[in-house]
């Protein structure tokens, strides 16, 4: 049994400027409220993670481009949503 389970944000959550939001890396236990966001940047297959706290739902790290991070957390009630519902 995996530690995490992944929810598919993809065609979920609005993309925010180049930013495609990928999936979320939720703990199995349900308890912890934490996900990892994993999104690609201006077209970049690489997957970055993103911490999220979703009791709070707010991103826990920051991205070192303001417009980007902005961008970003614009999206958080989106991504909560996802991700509760595929949780």
């Amino acid at each position: 049994m995996s530690d995490f389970c992944r929810v598919d944000l993809e065609g979920k959550v609005q993309n925010a400027g180049t930013i495609r939001f990928l999936f979320a890396d939720v703990p199995a236990s349900r308890s912890v409220p934490f996900a990892v966001i994993h999104y690609a940047d201006d077209g970049e297959e690489q997957a970055y993670g993103l911490r999220l706290d979703l009791d709070k739902r707010v991103f826990l790290d920051h991205l070192d481009d303001p417009k980007k991070d902005d961008a970003v957390r614009s999206r958080v009630l989106e991504i909560v949503v996802a991700v509760s519902a595929g949780r």
